[in-house]
């Protein structure tokens, strides 16, 4: 099992500020923040600019909640609502990702809810391109992706000795269980 913080850590060295990459099979285009700055995210998807900030509000002296993602694409507008308990502490790291999560050749978004806890989960949506938008999938541990396959699979880490694994298979815009 990979420590997710050695996998974060490595997002985060990857890059600071999104580039321009080809969606099939790359590699997730990466804008990382933490609670001492947190920057206005951009993509370009098929000729669509893209661009992702953070709506945050302080509730004590040092949490800052995350509690959406204010997302423009193109000349449309959309706010995603984060789960409720993301947040910021003093020095914490997260990201938001752009990644082709349900391989359909468009950027879907994520961003990292569990800031500082044993396994990292995210928030992540699929863009609908009949919709016009984006839709929530879910929180979900780090979605590992099998493009020859079509399915994603995460991995919990439990205790010393245990796992979680779960494969799933997209049915239109909901990932479910592969039993």
């Amino acid at each position: 099992m990979r420590n997710p913080y050695i996998l974060l850590t490595i997002f985060l060295a990857a890059c600071s500020q999104a580039q321009n990459q080809p969606q099939q099979n790359a590699s997730p285009v990466i804008c990382a923040f933490e609670s001492e700055q947190i920057d206005t995210c951009h993509f370009e998807d098929g000729g669509n600019e893209i661009s992702a900030t953070l709506t945050t509000h302080l509730s004590n002296d040092d949490e800052l909640h995350i509690s959406a993602i204010n997302i423009s694409r193109g000349k449309r507008r959309q706010t995603l609502s984060v789960s409720p308990d993301a947040l910021l502490l003093p020095g914490d790291r997260g990201y938001i990702s752009f990644e082709d999560i349900n391989f359909d050749n468009h950027a879907d978004i994520a961003v990292t809810t569990s800031l500082g806890a044993a396994n990292l989960y995210l928030d992540y949506w699929v863009y609908s391109e009949d919709q016009k938008r984006y839709v929530k999938v879910g929180n979900f541990p780090v979605l590992k992706l099998h493009p020859e396959t079509q399915t994603v699979t995460t991995e919990v880490r439990l205790n010393a000795a245990q796992y979680d694994r779960k494969a799933y298979q997209w049915r239109g815009l909901e990932l479910v269980v592969v039993e």
